[in-house]
């Protein structure tokens, strides 16, 4: 059975779509990457190495979701492949990780995209033979070969939309949470603020919470303090919605003030039966790495061309690909997850050469 994705107008299969909530509920590893290091986590015997690099490798949701997907594509195809880069969300440090890692000269690069700083990078890997893809988050102005991600004004359409019908008729002041200077976290929210023009939520505040759930607690407090009256506030990245529930839990506000948020700690679906948590938003994390990495391979390794061009003039890939977004509710929640662990193929555990 297929099911149609809102924002996108695609369809897709309901079991690799719920793939990022079955390894978000089931898969409980942290292994990962040191800063700036690589580890060799997929693969089969062929030396044909490709790397992803993130300023996120860390980050829960991507060891549950993008990482295990990277690890069923390396052995799926038998080739070898080594995650690097900060664990921070310092770009610099990602920049600088990418610059060394194409100076090795891989078969391809997964990019976990940030701004458009690092546009001369990826045009250095390309320069050097190197094919680059970005995923979850793209970079303006780069020559990368592709994008495999989200539609990130989706994401903050989705949210003022569901924001608005959680308040129904109530009207006051509301906020985001966001990594601010991240392109991604900057289209979600500047299309949270277009949704909601001309109606009587007004946007306040968009605070830059740095993908720390911590800061995203003390910032949601602050808020509080200074709009008393606030109904409701959205969560854009991955840490928002924990410390948007901390802050209000603290302040004695959660339930009171309405959230929705992009997924992030597994507790926001628990919050959802209780109604303390109105919507949370699923990217399909699982795809990123899992097609983008696929797409690198087969970039490798196809003979079909665009109308007769060098891959290197025109490449045998779509520009940009978007995964979608599963809404997830009170009315859905449960269902969703026993769907999701019934129909997952994902590896539950890492591969021992991390341990």
């Amino acid at each position: 059975m297929a099911t149609q994705l809102r924002g996108t107008g695609r369809w897709i299969v309901v079991a690799l779509a719920i793939m990022s909530i079955v390894v978000a509920g089931c898969n409980s590893s942290t292994n990962t990457a040191a800063p700036n290091s690589s580890t060799k986590v997929g693969g089969g015997s062929s030396n044909e190495l490709y790397y992803w690099i993130s300023a996120y490798t860390t980050l829960p949701i991507i060891q549950r979701a993008d990482i295990p997907a990277l690890y069923l594509a390396a052995g799926e195809l038998g080739v070898q492949v080594k995650i690097a880069g900060p664990t921070d969300g310092n770009v610099t440090s990602e920049i600088s990780t990418t610059e060394q890692v194409c100076a090795l000269h891989p078969a391809g690069v997964l990019l976990h995209g940030f701004n458009g700083s690092q546009a001369p990078s990826i045009a250095g890997c390309i320069s050097a033979g190197v094919p680059v893809i970005t995923v979850d988050g793209d970079v303006p102005g780069s020559n990368r070969l592709s994008y495999i991600g989200t539609a990130w004004s989706d994401v903050g359409t989705a949210l003022a939309l569901d924001l608005k019908a959680a308040l129904g008729s109530t009207c006051g002041p509301v906020a985001t949470l966001s990594v601010v200077g991240k392109t991604n976290n900057d289209e979600a929210t500047a299309a949270f603020a277009a949704a909601l023009k001309g109606s009587c939520l007004n946007v306040v505040a968009n605070e830059n919470d740095k993908g720390v759930a911590a800061t995203a607690a003390s910032l949601t407090s602050q808020i509080l303090a200074a709009h008393p009256d606030l109904v409701g506030i959205a969560g854009v990245d991955a840490s928002s919605g924990q410390g948007i529930v901390q802050g209000l839990r603290e302040g004695g506000q959660l339930g009171k003030v309405k959230v929705v948020t992009i997924q992030g700690a597994d507790e926001l679906f628990s919050l959802l039966k209780t109604g303390e948590v109105s919507t949370v938003l699923v990217q399909q994390r699982a795809m990123f790495t899992y097609w983008g990495l696929q797409m690198l391979y087969w970039y490798n390794h196809t003979a079909v061309t665009v109308s007769g061009f060098p891959r290197t003039v025109v490449a045998p890939v779509p520009p940009r690909v978007i995964t979608g977004l599963l809404t997830v509710t009170k009315d859905n929640v449960d269902s969703m997850l026993a769907s999701a662990s019934a129909s997952s193929t994902l590896p539950s555990t890492l591969p021992s050469s991390t341990k």
